[in-house]
């Protein structure tokens, strides 16, 4: 077999020609005979993080990894004509990443653990800030390929801005809520503005949109090649008067959720029937602000939306809304006999 940094640039359309080239079996009309083992929340050959043992036979395996997200922030509680205020910020996705392996490499048997998706950040019940989200769990393969879980929304508060999660890489994860870049291409959450959007490499999670502090909201960031960021709930202005949530954003196989007044909409959620590589999903909605109770935000889609951000309430109201929990973690591996 070829070294392993060769065999993880080809994909399925290469592979009869590495067949023919060492020699492989392959299957009818020039195809690869394979076996797919999935793991996942749900609907998968494995709904938790196992282990994984070659089939009989195999000479390779192409793996998938996919990072849990982020979850978004606690809707902060203002003084009702004093002061504006920010809902929660939304969690940063998780990461897509992509290598083959020539089985020599897996040995007897690989741990796959899925990453967790971060927690809810809880609403503020007093005038303060909401709680932060949790980070998201990494995904991976023994110590072979890790995939990165996204950085966490912070809560939203009183006259300030909330911070959205940053999106994960490979090996690494996203910077929770302070907006700046983490290594590896790994995009920024919004502080006070949307979300970053990946710029250089395909599989990088997106950023969480963050909440301005006169109450506006931003949306999670784009993310055509992976997972999206959850956007940031609604705050309230000065006056008292209440912004809706974000919306979470949209790649290129999936919606984002849809923000608006009321709960945010949970992200779309990958299913086991789609190609694999296209596990990615989408960020929920921030939920909106309201004088008399925040509003939740939406649930990151599986595999690895970034939870969306709660939406602040006025002081005297029930209180802010909660955030939204990120989407958990995935792994797909293709045998090729």
């Amino acid at each position: 077999m070829r070294p392993i940094a060769v065999l993880s640039a080809l994909l399925f359309s290469g592979y009869s020609a590495l067949a023919q080239q060492q020699s492989l079996p392959i299957g009818p009309y020039g195809a690869p005979s394979v076996n797919v083992i999935t793991f996942c929340p749900s609907g998968c050959t494995y709904a938790a993080s196992g282990t994984y043992t070659p089939t009989p036979g195999a000479v390779g395996v192409e793996v998938n990894l996919y990072g849990a997200a982020g979850g978004g922030g606690g809707g902060g509680m203002v003084a009702n004509g004093t002061t504006a205020g920010s809902g929660g910020g939304g969690g940063g996705s998780g990461a897509f990443c992509h290598a083959w392996f020539p089985i020599s490499a897996i040995g007897a048997s690989q741990t796959i653990t899925l990453g967790a998706g971060g927690t809810s950040g809880a609403a503020a019940a007093t005038t303060g800030a909401g709680a932060n989200g949790g980070n998201g769990g990494q995904t991976s393969i023994g110590s072979l390929l890790i995939a990165g879980g996204g950085g966490y929304g912070s809560g939203g508060a009183p006259g300030a801005t909330s911070s959205g999660g940053g999106g994960a890489s490979c090996l690494l994860s996203g910077q929770n809520a302070n907006g700046q870049i983490q290594g590896n291409f790994g995009p920024g959450g919004g502080v006070g503005a949307a979300g970053n959007v990946p710029t250089y490499a395909t599989g990088v999670g997106s950023g969480g949109g963050g909440g301005a502090s006169s109450g506006g909201a931003f949306a999670g960031a784009i993310n055509y090649w992976g997972a999206t960021g959850g956007g940031s709930g609604g705050g309230l202005t000065a006056a008292g008067a209440a912004n809706n949530g974000a919306s979470g954003s949209y790649n290129l196989y999936q919606t984002g959720a849809v923000g608006g007044a009321g709960a945010g909409a949970a992200g779309g959620t990958a299913s086991s029937s789609r190609a694999l590589g296209q596990w990615w999903g989408t960020g929920g909605a921030g939920g909106a602000g309201s004088a008399s109770q925040g509003y939740p935000g939406g649930a990151g889609g599986a595999c690895g939306g970034g939870g969306g951000g709660g939406g602040a309430a006025v002081s005297g109201g029930t209180a802010g809304g909660a955030g939204g929990q990120g989407g958990g973690g995935c792994a797909t591996l293709t045998e090729y006999f």
